[in-house]
């Protein structure tokens, strides 16, 4: 292009075409050479918030059995928002034990709402002529205001009396009431983290009936229970960071913050509740947090993988596994020191130590137990426990340990014999926790596969209640804990 400069206006306007070209040119440019920005499904994933169950039905509607055709939510500006339904058709007769059923597992705009609005589309009743139908009301009003905040996960619960639920012979006539999270006592209380969630269930160890959810995070993973604090602490794997709650509020405390990348897996607490130790996956170390300050007070670099990790006997020593290496390491989380890393016969998954200092140790692709004495320069000892151990706990009060299995057994070893002197199978799912609480000597298994939890009698060894999770169990924790 030829400039040119024989009149000053006529130079301007040139001047001025050619610095329109050039922010053209540029803007052009960077359009085909600008990155493409690819956004994670977990970054743009709708979490639910919320979740609606149904409780134990009643005795009296034993003989009765009703479709639920539609469910919905009310606004207060109006207007319907359907539910989807988890299950449509309820019978007593089928559910048996009474057991407490989830109606909806949602996301809800935020706002305030009217309440809930029930249609129920076919009820019949058993008689000694066989099944006869029952008419029922279309729709049944559940009023109950609630709301649906940002960053919090919002749970109810529909109970249907028991009073007059057929009148007339004839006529389907239920009573359904809806009511928001009840105070439950602290110590009446626990916790479980599932996959795939933001939310960590609470419920009532005595029922094992939900009673609320807490919003903590995405991928909430192992827990840590300090009992006379009332603190439980949150490893959030995709967040790099560790939620504080309160078990008595259910209210997030505060947020222990990693570094980027740590992926934070699996967490040790020791007795006395003034060090966390958490196994940092992503960045093979561990983080040294006081509890005071909710600070990471120091870091631990792992010269290998480590699985797992759990504090010794006297909150001085503690201990990380490497199931890849067949090792363990002897760490010295005050002196922020790895003193040695033993190789061991078997590849330990996990580990606890008894109160006279005894190691024991469950271990992939195969069939014993290894007991390890803390002097370094002691031999190991088998016990034949069975294969597939994933988790083990013990009872300090009979010091008895118990092992879950990934075939839903449950082995019971005695330290003093070094020996398995029982085997109960409560399922065929994979037990991937235990927890003991000593306040109504309950066992409570989580499994994974299938998410539920089981809370069964230790001495009778049978199943005393059932809750089914919205996905794969990953922990529990109860208050009462021993």
């Amino acid at each position: 292009m030829r400039i040119s400069y024989s009149h000053p206006i006529r130079r301007l306007i040139d001047i001025l075409k050619l610095i329109c070209y050039g922010v053209v040119f540029l803007l052009l440019l960077n359009a085909c050479v600008r990155p493409v920005l690819v956004t994670s499904a977990r970054s743009v994933m709708k979490e639910n918030n919320f979740h609606l169950y149904l409780q134990p039905l009643p005795q009296e509607a034993e003989s009765i059995s009703f479709h639920l055709g539609e469910l919905v939510a009310l606004p207060e500006s109006g207007g319907e928002i359907i539910l989807p339904l988890k299950q449509q058709i309820f019978s007593l007769a089928e559910n048996k034990p009474p057991e407490q059923l989830k109606l909806s597992l949602t996301r809800l705009p935020g706002g305030r709402y009217k309440g809930l609005a029930l249609r129920i589309v076919k009820a019949s009743v058993k008689g000694e002529r066989g099944e006869v139908d029952l008419l029922s009301p279309e729709t049944i009003p559940l009023l109950e205001p609630f709301s649906i905040e940002k960053g919090r996960t919002q749970t109810l619960f529909v109970q249907l009396s028991g009073d007059r639920l057929v009148t007339d012979g004839a006529l389907f006539t239920p009573r359904f009431s809806l009511w928001q999270p009840q105070n439950l006592l602290p110590g009446l209380k626990g916790f479980i983290s599932t996959e795939r969630s933001q939310d960590i269930v609470v419920v009532n160890k005595r029922t094992l009936e939900v009673v609320d959810h807490i919003r903590v995070g995405a991928e909430p993973q192992d827990l840590a229970l300090d009992q006379e604090r009332g603190w439980l602490y949150v490893a959030l794997a995709a967040e790099d960071v560790i939620a504080v709650i309160a078990t008595s509020s259910q209210e997030v405390l505060g947020r222990v913050h990693l570094r980027l990348g740590d992926n934070p897996t699996e967490l040790s607490l020791s007795s006395d509740g003034t060090t966390l130790l958490v196994l940092n996956r992503g960045s093979d170390s561990i983080s040294i947090v006081d509890t005071e300050t909710l600070f990471e007070s120091a870091r631990l670099r792992l010269p290998i993988e480590a699985n797992n990790l759990f504090f010794g006997s006297d909150n001085i020593h503690a201990y990380a596994i490497h199931t890849e290496a067949n090792s363990l390491s002897y760490l010295a989380p005050q002196r922020v020191a790895i003193e040695r890393i033993q190789k061991l016969r078997e590849s330990p998954l996990d580990g606890i130590v008894d109160s006279d200092g005894t190691l024991y140790l469950i271990n992939d692709f195969s069939a014993n137990l290894t007991a390890v004495s803390e002097a370094y320069s002691a031999r190991e000892q088998r016990i034949l426990i069975g294969k597939g151990a994933l988790c083990l706990l013990q009872d300090s009060g009979s010091r008895l340990i118990y092992i879950g299995h990934g075939n839903g057994h449950i082995s019971v070893i005695d330290p003093f014999s070094l020996s398995a002197i029982d085997t109960f199978s409560p399922a065929t799912d994979a037990i991937v926790d235990l927890s003991l609480d000593n306040e109504q000597n309950a066992l409570f298994a989580l499994f994974a596969n299938h998410g539920y939890v089981l809370k069964i009698d230790p001495v009778g060894m049978e199943v005393e209640s059932r809750l089914l999770l919205d996905g794969p169990g990953r922990g529990i924790a109860v208050m009462g804990e021993r």
